[in-house]
């Protein structure tokens, strides 16, 4: 369909332009060229499930994609799609966890496994993940760290109760350590990507320190572990959340908090003073309770320590707003103007906002997401 058609202008009343350009070819190219990129970032955005023929070549930099291959992407996008939306996959219960753990320590290991013939996802502790990076600075060598009753190991590993080291009657109180480690397969014949005996790319080995022997060995043709990092400096192989930036301001504010909460006790339950014998026991407190004293003598006083807890909670309001800052909620959260804003202010606020943002959401984007696709 032409872009100067009635129906197709009926259809985006802004593309009327065009009808200026009828009688200059060279310049309704021009023009047909814009739009075609507009197109293009778009469609980028939904993928290809709602793309022709030619805007997937464009987007693809593939100019001999065919329909049947065009229609094949849409059923591996539809695929996909479905894996991940699977109950089982826990895929996106998974990416939940992983971006609250990315936003506390800049590093959440999510290890990728079949079971029953579904792709799952598990979130696993930081604490218990050792990762190396090779010369490129990419994650390819994981040890994962796990603990495992007997009767969880026999379901793992059937021949394991004839190894040394092993006992079936183990109570369930007490675990063995497994380790688990993937890392490059050395082997010649893997260097080209198999996906079949030693020619697939990486090595998988199952160990436990109290036994003396490897407990399994076998190979995967892709990485099983995804580990996206926040940010972080050259060289370095842990990532850096945004709580690592603030870390010095929530410990400050955890203790202030305290001294607010100590304050208000003692203006709500002040130490009182009274006169040695002037008060007849026992001591009382609380409301409608009565206290007898002598005849004469002053009555119970509040010592007044002068506290001022409105200084401390604008300085907690202080330090809540620049542990925001480092989270950037402020980013993302912005505060709208009372007057209506037209569409170029509400784009140029949004492209502020990622342009600020693109850093951090580009290495979530390559550690995270097209590792996804790539397995």
């Amino acid at each position: 369909m032409a872009l100067t058609d009635k129906k197709y202008a009926n259809e985006h009343p802004k593309f009327n332009m065009f009808d200026k350009y009828k009688a200059d070819k060279d310049s309704l190219v021009g023009a047909r060229a814009d739009i075609s990129g507009k197109d293009i970032d778009a469609s980028k955005m939904r993928g290809y499930s709602s793309v022709d023929l030619e805007t997937a070549r464009m987007i693809s930099n593939n100019p001999t994609l065919t329909q049947e291959e065009l229609k094949y992407l849409h059923m591996v996008e539809d695929r996909i799609l479905h894996e991940f939306g699977l109950p089982d996959s826990q895929f996106y219960a998974s990416s939940h966890e992983a971006f609250l753990d990315i936003g506390a320590y800049g590093t959440s290991p999510v290890q990728i496994a079949e079971v029953d013939g579904v792709v799952t996802f598990k979130t696993r502790p930081l604490a218990d993940v050792f990762f190396d990076t090779d010369q490129h600075g990419k994650v390819d060598t994981v040890h994962y760290r796990c603990f495992k009753t007997a009767r969880q190991m026999t379901q793992m590993f059937p021949g394991i109760e004839d190894m040394d080291g092993f006992k079936a009657t183990k109570s369930v109180h007490d675990k063995y350590e497994l380790i688990y480690s993937i890392e490059p397969n050395t082997d010649k014949a893997a260097k080209k990507g198999g996906r079949v005996g030693n020619t697939r790319q990486f090595k998988v080995t199952y160990w436990c320190p109290s036994m003396k022997e490897v407990i399994k060995e076998s190979g995967s043709s892709y990485f099983t572990f995804l580990l996206p990092r926040w940010s972080k400096l050259a060289d370095e192989i842990y990532g850096r959340g945004p709580a690592f930036a603030c870390l010095s301001q929530i410990r400050a504010l955890n203790k202030m908090v305290k001294e607010a909460l100590t304050s208000a006790e003692y203006l709500n339950f002040p130490t009182l003073v009274a006169e040695e014998d002037s008060i007849m026991l026992p001591m009382k407190y609380g409301s409608r309770q009565i206290m007898f004293h002598e005849p004469g003598s002053e009555k119970p006083q509040p010592i007044m320590a002068g506290n001022q807890p409105q200084y401390v909670m604008e300085m907690i309001r202080m330090y809540r707003e620049s542990v925001n800052r480092s989270f950037f909620v402020d980013q993302i959260i912005r505060q709208e103007k009372k007057e209506r804003q037209s569409i170029l202010e509400i784009q140029d606020t949004r492209g502020q906002m990622l342009n600020q943002l693109a850093p951090l959401l580009n290495r979530m984007e390559t550690e995270y997401l097209l590792s996804l696709i790539h397995i």
